[in-house]
């Protein structure tokens, strides 16, 4: 996410007209480049989650490939979010994002309470 958020905000002018391009083919499936390996940052996140559900450090009831496209579209709400609004630091809004996929939406101390209700 830091190397996502360097880019944007480097090449922040380019952002809206690509998105834009992005959202008129929105059900066009990633072009195969024919190279090994990931070609999508979907792609990036879908390994990165299903070697964490392999460790048991994130739930496996849900498909890594499921779970990626859900982290893909909170990290471009994040994104849409800087774009539109000046004073933002895309890191921090980057950090939310995955913060909230990570721990959810529910504040700290109910999650424990929850917790601690179920034992």
């Amino acid at each position: 996410m830091d190397a996502l958020s360097e880019w944007c905000e480097t090449h922040r002018e380019y952002l809206a007209p690509y998105l834009r391009f992005r959202f008129t083919d929105i059900q066009a499936p990633t072009p195969d480049t024919g190279a090994s390996g990931p070609n999508d940052i979907v792609d990036v996140y879908t390994w990165l989650i299903g070697n964490s559900q392999r460790s048991g450090e994130l739930r496996g009831d849900l498909g890594a490939g499921h779970l990626a496209v859900l982290v893909h579209h909170l990290s471009l709400g994040a994104l849409l979010r800087w774009l539109l609004t000046s004073n933002l630091k895309l890191r921090n809004e980057l950090a939310a994002a995955v913060d909230l996929f990570l721990q959810g939406a529910t504040p700290r101390s109910d999650t424990a309470e929850k917790r601690r209700r179920r034992i």
